[in-house]
């Protein structure tokens, strides 16, 4: 079984992740943390050496891959892999597979965004003010519904824990 958590930058995707992962005695991978690894490379310096499109082009092959792991995982995925590239539909069309979408309001985005230690390393949020960032939380968020929104589960709230995750997935005898 593969969990993907997706859902926008700073709505707790790696932190829920981590721990729901140690709850359930599942692997853990970061995509971002992967990429950065694998290419030897922060995602900014990805975006300005080879661009955006590159970027996102990594992101689904690192997806089409972790569809074969052989080890129950769950997945925390960059903000924009499910609006590229065809990666929901691919996600959703693995057997072993399912996503929750962490629904986070924009100004909560904003708000943490704004306060996270390594946001100058995430080239979308880089050099923001709070209330650019809730703006910024507010467009992406409306760009990346229709996305999202396909994600066999939705969990929303601004007070997510790993727990209301859990209890989604053994609601939903997953």
């Amino acid at each position: 079984m593969i969990i993907f958590l997706v859902g926008m930058t700073g709505c707790g995707k790696s932190t829920l992740g981590r721990e729901l992962a140690e709850m359930m005695s599942f692997d853990f991978v970061d995509m971002d943390e992967e990429i950065i690894a694998d290419q030897g490379m922060s995602i900014e310096q990805l975006f300005n050496r080879k661009g955006e499109n590159y970027f996102r082009t990594l992101e689904s092959n690192f997806l089409k891959l972790a569809l074969f792991r052989d080890s129950n995982t769950i997945i925390s995925t960059g903000g924009g892999v499910p609006c590229f590239n065809d990666n929901m539909k691919l996600i959703k069309s693995y057997k072993y597979a399912i996503s929750i979408w962490l629904n986070v309001s924009p100004d909560e985005i904003g708000v943490r965004l704004f306060h996270t230690p390594n946001k100058e390393n995430r080239p979308l949020v880089k050099g923001k003010s709070q209330e650019e960032l809730i703006e910024f939380a507010k467009n992406k968020i409306e760009e990346r519904t229709p996305f999202y929104a396909q994600a066999h589960y939705i969990a929303s709230s601004d007070f997510l824990s790993s727990s209301d995750l859990l209890k989604i997935i053994e609601e939903n005898k997953i």
